[in-house]
């Protein structure tokens, strides 16, 4: 529990924290997938965006079930 917030707003930090580095990790792997040759570099934004929709997503449809275990 942080002072400022006093345990308040566990939805959005919740979700903030999972959003960035979800699409950070996103973003990386398919980085590195495209540099390598893995996939081409045309399907990065699409494949980006599909993947980062999907985890938000799932970020979101978990804050009910974060409360049920904090609570």
């Amino acid at each position: 529990m942080t002072a400022k917030n006093k345990g308040k707003h566990l939805w959005l930090r919740n979700n903030f924290s999972a959003i960035s580095s979800q699409f950070l990790d996103t973003f990386t792997v398919l980085f590195l997938l495209c540099s390598f040759g893995v996939i081409e570099w045309k399907l990065f934004g699409i494949l980006l965006l599909n993947g980062f929709l999907f985890k938000l997503l799932v970020a979101l449809l978990d804050t009910p079930i974060l409360y049920f275990f904090v609570y």
